[in-house]
């Protein structure tokens, strides 16, 4: 099975990533990064991006990685089994 296939099945419920530590760190991080990012631009780092790319980007980064690894970490949440 591909990797991306493997990586979308973890989003059923019962199923989850191997290494969940891991994947959960990345998620921190991934969040401080985020965070990082829209901080820079209110305390007046010239990112050469307005105010609503900055808040659309690390507002994505954050949904995404989190929502995914949340789900994709834990056998008691995710997507309907199939079938």
């Amino acid at each position: 099975m591909s990797k991306i296939v493997l990586l979308i099945e973890a989003l059923y419920k019962g199923r989850q990533l191997a290494n969940s530590a891991a994947w959960k760190n990345s998620a921190i991080l991934a969040s401080f990064l985020g965070t990082a990012f829209a901080l820079g631009r209110a305390f007046g780092y010239d990112l050469g991006l307005s105010d609503e790319h900055v808040a659309s980007i690390a507002g994505a980064v954050l949904l995404l990685v989190n929502g995914y690894v949340h789900m994709a970490t834990s056998k008691s949440v995710g997507l309907k089994a199939k079938g």
